[in-house]
């Protein structure tokens, strides 16, 4: 199977990181697939908008491990995601230490503008030697974000932060004491969990002062994409859950945990937030499925080598439905289409056979004909592969005796469906 297409692709470090930020984004009943050793929650986004671009964003979504993996396990896991997913975007949601908490509130969120990522160089008698190297975020999605600060869904995700901590928090002492804000800051990503500092301290004046937060993942992921040129920008967003000190301990256990599941949805929240929005929002790539099951000639099967697939006994029917899906130049994924055929009787139609021949974008490459599979009587499937430039199909089916009636129901890796029937007297051979 090849890369399969999508809007967004959503990582998390954390298994804990995803359930937060999945109860923000993901519907109930939410699809999933395994692809190798990494289980991907898939699910679609609807955004209605003043614009052109409505539609629904196909999104996957997988948190890497249990426990903090840092970056060598974020560069590996990021690499093998890739392979199999061919997103617009790739997004690290999840939760960071501050090392400024002037600034910072718990719960607030911080997009990097710079991203250092923090090596120990050399061990002397005097301490460690750092070695940092730096990446910008993408500058339009910095311009994105700096947009979306100034409009008017901004506040609207403030003030869902602020209704959401009333719930969230209402077991802990403290509540925020003002609405969660965006901050738009270097940040470094090292090896170790920083509850020091004295640590702090040493980044900020070997690295760079203008550091406000610590994470573990980002840089493995960047290297990740730095390998692999058909990689998007990487957009990470995090929520402050700690501040990088001895206290941050009491908050990764027993009710402070509260705090990190607030910050990790604050960073969905956002996310969200910036998918309404009607000004920076981009538009969904793969557009909905359209069934046409207008028949065709039946000389189709010969023009397409396929006279195996004809019943040639008195009373038999043989059909074509020469354009029942176009998905030319449309990002298509993995998908199924299920056939339902009826008899005159009004029962399952038996015995019945059926091909799809894909003719593939670009149309220099060979047509592809999957057979179906009768596995339920009167019910046939064809598995559809995905394709980033589409393709359109045709649809034979053969019946040893005239049927009343067909449904053809496509339905495709992230739920979305689309269902046509025909009800005629397909009484003549």
């Amino acid at each position: 199977m090849g890369a399969i297409p999508g809007d967004y692709l959503l990582l998390t470090a954390l298994d804990r990181e995803w359930a937060a930020a999945s109860g923000v984004l993901a519907p109930e009943g939410t699809l999933q697939r395994r692809i190798e050793s990494a289980t991907y929650d898939l699910f679609c986004y609807g955004i209605q908008r003043q614009y052109e671009a409505s539609g629904e964003y196909l999104i996957a979504a997988a948190p890497m491990a249990t426990w903090t993996p840092g970056q060598p396990y974020a560069a590996a896991f990021t690499q093998q995601a890739l392979q199999h997913w061919q997103p617009d975007h790739l997004v690290l949601l999840g939760i960071s230490g501050s090392l400024n908490p002037q600034q910072h509130q718990l719960g607030d969120v911080v997009v990097p503008t710079d991203i250092y990522g923090d090596d120990v160089r050399e061990a002397t008698d005097n301490g460690l030697l750092h070695r940092a190297r730096r990446e910008r975020t993408n500058a339009s999605d910095l311009d994105r974000l700096r947009a979306f600060k100034r409009g008017r869904y901004y506040r609207t995700w403030q003030e869902a932060c602020l209704r959401e901590a009333h719930v969230t928090l209402s077991s802990l002492d403290a509540l925020p004491t003002r609405a969660p804000e965006l901050h738009l800051d270097e940040i470094v990503s090292g090896h170790v969990v920083v509850r020091s500092e004295a640590y702090a301290q040493e980044v900020q004046r070997t690295i760079s002062k203008w550091i406000t937060a610590v994470e573990m993942e980002m840089w493995g992921v960047l290297q990740a994409t730095y390998l692999n040129h058909n990689a998007p920008a990487v957009l990470m967003i995090r929520g402050i859950s700690d501040f990088a000190d001895s206290a941050s301990v009491h908050l990764a256990h027993g009710v402070g945990q509260a705090w990190r599941d607030y910050a990790s949805a604050n960073a969905a929240r956002l996310l969200r937030a910036l998918w309404s929005d009607e000004v920076n929002g981009d538009a969904p790539r793969s557009p909905g499925y359209r069934l046409n099951l207008t028949p065709g000639s039946a000389a189709l099967f010969g023009e397409r080598r396929c006279c195996d697939l004809l019943s040639r006994q008195t009373g038999a029917q043989n059909i074509a439905f020469p354009h029942l899906l176009d998905r030319e130049g449309l990002p298509t994924p993995p998908s199924v289409l299920i056939v339902t055929a009826t008899d005159r009787a009004g029962g399952p139609a038996q015995r019945f056979r059926g091909r799809c021949v894909l003719t593939m974008v670009p149309r220099q490459r060979e047509d592809v004909s999957i057979n179906g599979e009768e596995n339920t009587p009167g019910v046939m499937t064809f598995p559809l592969p995905p394709a980033e430039d589409g393709w359109s199909l045709l649809l034979l089916l053969s019946f040893t005796q005239a049927c009343k009636e067909i449904s053809v129901r496509c339905k495709d890796w992230f739920g979305r469906t689309a269902e046509t029937t025909l009800q005629t007297a397909l009484d003549e051979p």
